[in-house]
C-alpha cells in the first residue's frame, strides 16, 4: 500500500537521508512543483506503479533506487520493508530520497528519471496531473 503515514515511513528507513532541505517556492507550479508539495493522491498513483516489481525489465522502485544513487544494500533493505512490513518502497524513495537531493526533488527532475527508466506509464500519471493543474 502506498499510502500511509509518511513518518512511519521515514523512521522504518533511518539512516536512507536526511530531513529534505527547505526548498524555495518561487516558481512552484506544473513540472516545477517540489515533491512535497503535490496531493497524495498523486503520490499514491505514481507509488502504485512503481512499487509493482517488474520480473521481466526491473523497471521498478528498484531501479528508481538505483537512479537516485542507493546502494545495492539499502535497495535491498527496501525490497526487505515491502515484504516484512508493506511499507512502500517508491514512497520513502520519492518523499525521502528524491526530496532530499540538493537542488532536486521536482516534478521536471522526477520526469527526467522516469524517461530514463522508460517509464511511460509513470511520465503519463505525471502529466495529467500537471497538465490539470497548471
Amino acid at each position: 500500500m502506498c499510502l500511509g503515514s509518511e513518518k512511519a515511513n521515514r523512521r522504518a528507513v533511518s539512516g536512507l537521508s536526511a530531513e529534505p532541505p527547505i526548498q524555495s517556492t518561487e516558481g512552484n507550479g506544473g513540472y516545477n512543483t517540489h515533491i512535497k508539495d503535490v496531493p497524495e493522491s498523486l503520490i499514491h498513483d505514481m507509488c502504485m506503479l512503481l512499487d509493482e516489481e517488474r520480473e521481466l525489465d526491473d523497471k521498478d522502485y528498484r531501479l528508481l533506487a538505483s537512479e537516485l544513487e542507493l546502494p545495492s544494500l539499502k535497495i535491498r533493505y527496501l525490497k526487505r520493508l515491502k515484504q516484512v512490513q508493506g511499507k512502500s518502497p517508491s514512497y520513502v524513495l520519492l518523499m525521502q530520497v528524491f526530496s532530499a537531493r540538493q537542488n532536486l526533488g521536482t516534478l521536471y527532475h522526477l520526469r527526467s528519471i522516469l524517461e530514463k527508466m522508460e517509464r511511460f506509464d509513470v511520465i503519463k500519471v505525471l502529466d495529467d496531473w500537471v497538465l490539470n493543474n497548471s
